[in-house]
């Protein structure tokens, strides 16, 4: 009795396939960027030890489905650009961590993270994500 090796083939061909797209969907998707006032704007902030220092900078190291935590500090919003990276949705940004935890848990109340210089319009927002 003769069998088809037609299934066999077929599962020979496409278990490759299905490792190669699981590796890609996980590339570089779904990190954290990490934002402290004692930070440098070096490199690609996706250390928790050595953090960045501004928001902005964190956001356009960012690719989506990446988000931004931002340790307890004062940072201060001076441009519509800042603005812009704070409130968009490709890649949120959080506030309320700290850096001694290495940005485990978001605890806005025991972390304040304030911004200053912000609309009102977007007060609400911002406090949603952790931010004072």
């Amino acid at each position: 009795m003769r069998h088809s090796s037609a299934p066999l083939k077929l599962l020979v061909l496409t278990v490759p396939l299905l490792f190669s797209a699981a590796s890609f969907g996980h590339a570089e998707h779904d990190r954290a960027r990490f934002v402290s006032p004692t930070g440098a704007d070096t490199g690609r902030c996706d250390n928790p030890v050595r953090a960045c220092k501004t928001i902005a900078y964190a956001v356009r190291q960012a690719s989506k489905g990446d988000r931004v935590l931002v340790a307890e500090g004062r940072y201060r919003v001076e441009t519509d650009e800042d603005l812009f990276y704070l409130t968009g949705k490709l890649v949120p940004v959080l506030g309320g961590f700290n850096r001694f935890d290495h940005f485990l848990d978001q605890a806005p109340q025991v972390n304040p993270t304030i911004l200053t210089g912000v609309p009102a319009g977007y007060v609400e927002q911002l406090q949603h994500q952790g931010f004072v």
